[in-house]
């Protein structure tokens, strides 16, 4: 099971152009590899992700458009 949030949404305009930042958490449960819960297995390997989106947007024809992504992985964590 995958479940990502992205939080902290933050945006400057400025004219025609604006920034945004956003804060992304993804966690990815994985009863495969210890076996599942219902089969008796109690242990879930789990996997925790942290990064962060840059965007750029310009102003075109009156409507916003994305003009460029980045995608920063900040951090990798693994539980049992």
């Amino acid at each position: 099971m995958h479940t990502p949030i992205v939080a902290q949404p933050m945006t400057t305009v400025d004219g025609d152009k604006a920034k945004g930042q956003f804060i992304w958490l993804g966690r990815i449960n994985d009863p495969r590899k210890f076996g599942s819960l219902k089969d008796g297995g109690d242990d879930i390997m789990a996997l925790s992700r942290l990064g962060r989106y840059d965007m750029e947007y310009k102003k075109v024809d009156g409507k916003w458009k994305m003009s460029d992504l980045k995608f920063t992985l900040g951090s990798v964590t693994y539980s049992v």
